[in-house]
């Protein structure tokens, strides 16, 4: 009897059992990708819709140079670049930046990770097949932006018609002299020690003032527009890259972005094309997409200037590609140029400059000059008119309406 009460206390009494551990809790992620399924996928295809927008567009924009000269770079896109750079310019560093890095960033990060969880066979074919085809649609809706939002510019009437300038074949002795009158006036220029700022090593240096020389330039495409009308928009404050290191790695010396409708200014390059490459970029945003018309709109205003370092730089930009331009043709006419017209400072400041750049000529340069040559040849940018190239062919044009000498300030 007393073995069965033993027995039974053993059974319902006694110290308690343990139970089983709960289950572990999930680990928080820090990124949660919900799972796309074909229903997504199919409603991304409709997002396709804006390729095929972004294409007619470009087609209307080739065929309508004057429709797009008065409707669009006349009408419409100066009150909407406005509008845009107005609300960018709010911060002192360039918005772009920020968000392509922030875009590649992120799009990688999304992109690898669902590439290795589809080959790992944790995810299934639609949610691969949403997140690629979100890609090309993303990439669909900025394409038709772009021309909205400034790539119309493309197609407007050729600055050389717009300034009635005369496009022809001319001798290799004029270009010569205009290699001569803008090496000369670039000696002057330069000399004026008061006015220009010389490092000790006898280089051009804006000693880091870059945002006095945007400010600046900003202020000059405001005279120029009260002079010629063509130049009335006034233009976006240039900015300093935020990680000009990378442009210089691909090449860019300066980028125009028309979403955020700022232009922005490798500043890690030499000071010398700095001016220069603010006034380009500016004028891509007051509506000259063609980049040789933006350089030579660059040309106008640097050359135009009171400021004596923003005067130098645009007219040794205008003399660098006049002179390549020589040098093709008669090599030894740009041999007596640069022995008898190039004063020691300019050939300090041309050295220092092609040495920096010199140290990136590699893959990935050859890479971004073959993106941008391919973008620059579908938006319809011309190879030149002349064998001399189309800015050099701008500039003996321009040279030749005011009686063979330009308009010096």
């Amino acid at each position: 009897m007393a073995n069965a009460q033993n027995s039974a206390k053993k059974r319902s009494g006694g110290a308690p059992r343990p139970s089983a551990p709960p289950p572990a809790a999930p680990r928080p992620r820090l990124f949660v990708l919900r799972e796309f399924g074909w229903r997504d996928f199919f409603q991304r295809t409709t997002w396709l819709l804006f390729l095929f927008v972004g294409y007619l567009l470009y087609l209307l924009s080739v065929k309508s140079s004057g429709f797009i000269e008065k409707i669009f770079s006349k009408g419409i896109y100066p009150p909407l670049s406005g509008l845009v750079g107005t609300l960018t310019s709010i911060f002192n560093f360039p918005i772009a930046g920020i968000l392509i890095y922030s875009a590649i960033i992120i799009g990688l990060f999304i992109l690898i990770s669902s590439f290795v969880k589809f080959f790992m066979g944790q995810t299934r074919v639609p949610h691969f097949a949403t997140v690629l085809i979100t890609y090309v649609a993303i990439g669909g809706v900025l394409f038709a932006c772009f021309y909205l939002l400034w790539g119309f510019n493309y197609s407007r009437i050729p600055l050389s018609n717009s300034l009635e300038l005369k496009i022809e074949d001319r001798s290799k002795e004029e270009l010569y002299n205009l290699c001569v009158e803008l090496a000369d006036k670039a000696s002057e220029v330069r000399a004026n020690t008061s006015k220009i700022v010389i490092d000790d090593k006898n280089i051009f240096s804006l000693e880091g003032n870059y945002q006095a020389c945007f400010d600046k330039i900003r202020t000059d495409y405001q005279k120029l527009g009260k002079q010629i009308d063509l130049f009335s928009k006034i233009p976006s404050t240039p900015k300093a890259a935020l990680f000009p290191r990378v442009l210089s790695r691909l090449g860019i010396s300066g980028i125009y972005i028309p979403y955020t409708a700022e232009p922005i200014v490798n500043t890690n390059q030499p000071s010398l094309m700095i001016p220069a490459t603010a006034a380009h970029e500016a004028a891509h945003n007051i509506g000259f997409a063609n980049e040789e018309d933006a350089n030579m709109v660059a040309f106008i205003l640097c050359s135009s200037s009171d400021d004596a370092n923003i005067k130098y730089s645009g007219i040794m930009m205008a003399l660098a590609e006049c002179a390549s331009s020589l040098n093709k043709v008669d090599s030894a006419l740009y041999t007596k140029l640069y022995n008898e017209h190039y004063s020691q400072g300019m050939k300090n400041d041309l050295s220092h400059y092609y040495k920096y750049w010199d140290q990136f000529n590699g893959k990935i340069q050859e890479i971004s000059d073959n993106v941008n040559d391919s973008y620059l040849k579908f938006n319809g940018e011309p190879t030149g008119i002349s064998s001399y190239g189309r800015i050099t062919d701008l500039l003996l044009a321009y040279r030749n309406k005011y009686s063979t000498a330009f308009r010096w300030n």
